[in-house]
């Protein structure tokens, strides 16, 4: 099978068990077949940012490397204090000189277990991805309010709705 895409997934969650986790595996299952997918698990690897550091760290340069290989970043985050989770935004604060998100088409995910959906971590995300130089717009971005009524016991997404608005993220992209 001739892979035609590249597609990379980032949880702004380290738990293991996460529902961010959850969406992005499920996303991976709605992608086309001819699709490599990677799911970055990473981001505690990542030491605090530092400009002194820039080129001396295998794993900014292992993240550096993958999103400037993937045709599509997928990142899929709960929101914390409002924002976005600081292992999330410390990843990408090592990428904003160095261009990899550049012209990148990016989907933008949160996920809350309150009705909420983590609007606010949303718009901070975006704001920095607009910031990276990334491919937002509002058509790439989803809210995902109330995630536990949405899955199964085995964590997996049980919403018909849910799927088919991921679904129509992913058509969006005409691939």
């Amino acid at each position: 099978m001739n892979i035609n895409k590249t597609v990379l997934g980032i949880s702004g969650s380290v738990r293991e068990y996460s529902s961010n986790t959850v969406v992005l595996s499920a996303i991976a299952n709605l992608l086309p077949i001819n699709t490599e997918y990677i799911f970055y698990k990473n981001l505690l690897s990542i030491p605090p940012f530092n400009p002194d550091e820039d080129n001396e760290i295998a794993s900014v340069k292992e993240l550096r490397d993958l999103v400037s290989k993937a045709d599509l970043i997928i990142i899929c985050t709960p929101e914390y204090a409002f924002g976005v989770p600081g292992v999330l935004k410390n990843a990408l604060d090592w990428l904003v000189q160095s261009g990899e998100f550049n012209e990148k088409l990016v989907f933008a995910i949160s996920v809350s277990p309150l009705g909420s959906g983590g609007e606010k971590c949303l718009f901070s995300l975006t704001q920095t991805l607009t910031a990276l130089g990334t491919q937002i717009n509002t058509e790439r971005c989803l809210s995902i309010p109330i995630i536990n009524s949405k899955l199964n016991q085995q964590k997996e997404i049980i919403d018909q709705e849910l799927i088919l608005q991921i679904k129509k993220m992913i058509d969006s992209l005409q691939w």
